[in-house]
C-alpha cells in the first residue's frame, strides 16, 4: 500500500507500532489517522463478541453476582470473556471478584478514549481472575458516551463474550451500551417491589432495541413463581437465580464462589443468550 504525502508522518506511525521496512513505503498527508484505523481493522481478525447488557431492576436482584458468575462459567467453557462494571452504585465487581488491588487498566484510564481502539492490547491490559477479565473503576467519575462506545467496541473485537453490568437508569434507548448489545438481561426479585421495578425497566427499553430476557431471583418469603413473573412482565424467562445466604456471604467477603445453584443459573443464561443472539458468534454456543 502506498499513500503519497509528507515524510514527517513516519515518526508518528512508529508510535503506533507500525514498522516501515524497505519493501513498505508509506507516506501520508492528512490521512494518517485513517490509515492507522484501517490497519487496526485488518488486525482484528476475530469475529465480533456477543455483547450482553445486564440490568438490575432493583437492589438485591443479583445483577452483579450474575455477571460475575456467567463470566466465570464462560471461561470454564473456554470462551474469552470480559465483565464490564458500568454501574457506579452497583455491586463493586472488583471487590466481588477480588481484583481491586490487581494491576491493569480501569475506566479512569479510558475516560478520554475515542475512535477505534486497538482490541488486543486493551484486552491484555485488564486485570483478571481465573482467566476472566474485568473493566471497573478505581474512582467513579463521569465516562462520556463516546468513550464508553469506543471501549465497548474494542472489547467486542477482543473477546468472545462481553457482559456489562448496567444501572437501571441507563437502560434506555440511546445508551451506548444498548446500542452495541445483542441481548438485555433484566435481573429482578420475585416479590411485588421487584416486579414493579422490572416493569418500569422493561417499559424504558426501546421496542426496536435488542431482545430482552428475564432472570428472577427467588427464595424469600412472598416470592412469586418466576414463570408467573415472566407472564406478568411479558418477557421470556432466561433463568432462575435462587437466593442463597452462602453466596451473599461469599460476596460480602469479596470471594465469590460459583456454587451449584449459581452455576446452574449461569449455564442457563449462557445457553439462552446464545439462542437469543441467533448465532454461535465467536464461539458462544447454546
Amino acid at each position: 500500500v502506498v499513500v503519497v504525502a509528507r515524510d514527517e508522518a513516519a515518526p508518528s506511525l512508529y508510535q503506533h507500532g507500525v514498522s516501515l521496512g524497505a519493501e513498505q513505503v508509506i507516506t501520508l498527508r492528512d490521512d494518517e489517522a485513517w490509515l492507522v484505523d484501517q490497519m487496526g481493522i485488518a488486525g482484528d481478525g476475530r469475529a465480533r463478541a456477543v455483547v450482553v447488557a445486564v440490568v438490575g431492576a432493583r437492589g438485591g436482584a443479583g445483577a452483579s453476582t450474575l455477571c460475575a458468575a456467567v463470566g466465570l462459567h464462560a471461561v470454564t467453557e473456554r470462551l474469552s470473556c470480559v465483565v464490564v462494571d458500568a454501574d457506579p452504585r452497583g455491586g463493586d465487581l472488583d471487590l466481588l471478584l477480588d481484583v481491586a488491588d490487581e494491576p491493569g487498566l480501569r475506566w479512569d484510564d479510558l475516560a478520554q478514549a475515542s475512535g477505534r481502539l486497538p482490541a488486543s492490547p486493551l484486552a491484555h491490559a485488564l486485570p483478571r481472575r481465573d482467566g476472566l477479565a474485568l473493566l471497573c473503576a478505581r474512582h467513579w467519575g463521569p465516562v462520556p458516551a463516546v468513550a464508553t462506545g469506543a471501549v465497548l467496541g474494542a472489547l467486542a473485537r477482543g473477546f468472545d463474550l462481553v457482559l456489562v453490568d448496567v444501572p437501571h437508569w441507563h437502560a434506555q434507548s440511546g445508551s451506548p451500551v444498548l446500542t452495541q448489545a445483542d441481548v438485555v438481561l433484566v435481573a429482578t426479585t420475585a416479590d411485588l417491589r421487584g416486579v414493579a421495578s422490572a416493569r418500569r425497566v422493561v417499559a424504558d427499553l426501546d421496542d426496536h432495541g435488542p431482545p430482552v430476557r428475564l432472570v428472577v431471583r427467588t427464595g424469600r418469603s412472598g416470592s412469586a413463581d418466576p414463570d408467573q413473573v415472566s407472564r406478568w412482565l411479558g418477557v421470556p424467562l432466561a433463568a432462575r437465580l435462587p437466593y442463597d445466604a452462602k453466596i451473599c456471604a461469599d460476596g460480602d467477603r469479596g470471594d465469590l464462589v460459583v456454587r451449584a445453584s449459581l452455576r446452574r443459573a449461569a449455564r442457563a443464561v449462557l445457553s439462552d443468550v446464545a439462542e437469543v443472539a441467533g448465532r454461535s458468534a465467536a464461539g458462544v454456543h447454546a
